[in-house]
């Protein structure tokens, strides 16, 4: 049965244009025509009936049919749904039997349908169908390239500047970075590069499902693992970060090898390396410590050499580190508005 509107082969050239361009595959945009032509026909045959549409693959031929209930002579019901809620259209097994002898009693079979002829409202629906369709299908292969890829850095260039935020071409996907995930100093133009982490993918959001940020303490972790080779071999290893974005960064490394300098390998000879990392970061300060496991050692490297330590007393049952420092040394520990000594907490 070919439907009035369409060829059966101009459909499978539209299946095969549309897979091609989004990188979709032909059967997923097929499906969608099905499901976009199984709408259309509910709106002329009934909303609750059980309409079913079907693209020959080789033709492109479309069939419409119903499925019927085979139920038992003398069963009377005008309201046999299925779990879908679905209006059932049922028939007898004498009557069923007269076309096919070996149909039996609950059997479903098809009945076939008129060919549709697509009127303009119907048209627009099912075109809406089809782009809704693709756009999902389109998420789900984004999903699956990028899902194993959360809190990697991902380099783009911004496509698309909105009110709330950049839209950020990724190869053939599309991210958003929110201007509440960007640094106090980051302003972009159409056009510019940019880096940042993979936050999270978002598969209910009605834009881009995959969420950048700036901010995130990954971002920093992942470009020391960019800059210090011997992060990324695991010779030396982050283990904690604290951070207020744009502004500071204290990152704890270690190295179980007494050969090896964990603090003095991430700045790099004569900076270089950690300088990398700030002039990314639009001039964030960055504070990299040498990790203890001993609390009252870790706290004084928190300091910092500038810093002259008195004493640190650990309250084990109340959770709390007391420095003591010299007077004058008071202000430069807790920082510009609490903010060194709340890092240290949080790195601690």
């Amino acid at each position: 049965v070919k439907n009035k509107n369409f060829g059966g082969n101009e459909i499978l050239h539209v299946a095969e244009a549309v897979a091609r361009d989004k990188g979709i595959s032909k059967e997923s945009i097929i499906e969608a025509l099905e499901e976009a032509m199984a709408i259309a026909a509910k709106r002329k045959y009934g909303a609750n009936i059980k309409v079913k549409a079907h693209i020959n693959r080789n033709l492109g031929n479309i069939e419409l049919y119903r499925e019927v209930l085979v139920v038992k002579d003398g069963f009377i019901s005008d309201n046999t749904r299925d779990e879908n809620n679905e209006e059932v259209k049922t028939i007898e097994i004498s009557k069923a039997q007269e076309t096919d002898p070996d149909i039996n009693e609950g059997d479903v079979i098809k009945q076939i349908l008129p060919p549709l002829e697509i009127g303009r409202l119907n048209a627009i629906s099912a075109k809406q169908i089809i782009i809704n369709k693709v756009k999902e299908l389109e998420k789900d292969k984004v999903f699956e390239e990028y899902k194993n890829r959360v809190g990697e850095v991902l380099n783009g260039v911004v496509e698309k500047i909105e009110t709330g935020g950049y839209i950020v071409k990724l190869g053939s996907a599309e991210a958003i970075l929110k201007k509440d995930q960007t640094l106090k100093t980051d302003f972009y133009k159409l056009g510019d590069r940019i880096r940042a982490c993979l936050a999270k993918l978002d598969k209910e959001s009605n834009g881009p499902i995959l969420i950048l940020s700036r901010t995130h303490k990954d971002f920093v972790i992942q470009l020391f693992k960019q800059e210090v080779p011997e992060i990324y071999d695991r010779i030396i290893e982050v283990k904690n970060i604290a951070r207020d974005p744009g502004s500071r960064t204290k990152i704890a490394v270690y190295s179980s090898d007494p050969s090896i300098d964990p603090v003095g390998s991430c700045v790099g000879m004569r900076g270089v390396r950690v300088q990398a990392i700030i002039k990314e970061l639009k001039g964030e300060k960055i504070d990299i410590v040498k990790w203890s496991d001993d609390p009252a050692t870790f706290v004084v490297n928190s300091l910092g050499s500038s810093i002259r330590v008195s004493k640190v007393i650990i309250d084990e049952e109340q959770n709390k580190i007391e420095i003591i420092v010299p007077e004058e040394d008071q202000s430069q520990a807790i920082g510009r508005r609490g903010q060194n000594i709340k890092l240290i907490s949080e790195l601690v």
